[in-house]
């Protein structure tokens, strides 16, 4: 059970992490900026429901189901993920300092 409960901190980390992109979002100026907190927020929350798929049939059935939909979620969060590390890895302009 405490195994479960463990689960759940990514869950708890992501909520956080979306709460705090949304505040950040009207203060940033830059589109590229923007854009990585728009995907950023996307692929918490589809974690959050991938995370919390798993876990409630884990929790409530105490059996492992068809991974067939949460895989997809999965890759799709893992394909956001690495797309906001390129775009955090491309280089910035002098011209978007300002």
């Amino acid at each position: 059970m405490i195994e479960a409960i463990f689960d759940l901190l990514p869950v708890i980390l992501a909520v956080v992490a979306i709460i705090l992109m949304s505040r950040r979002y009207d203060l940033v100026r830059r589109r590229r900026d923007k854009i990585v907190l728009f995907l950023s927020t996307v692929a918490a929350s589809i974690m959050i429901v991938a995370q919390l798929s798993w876990w409630s049939t884990y929790v409530l059935k105490s059996e492992m189901f068809d991974f067939t939909f949460a895989n997809v979620l999965w890759t799709i969060f893992n394909t956001l993920v690495m797309i906001v590390f390129i775009i955090m890895s491309i280089p910035r302009h002098e011209q978007d300092n300002s």
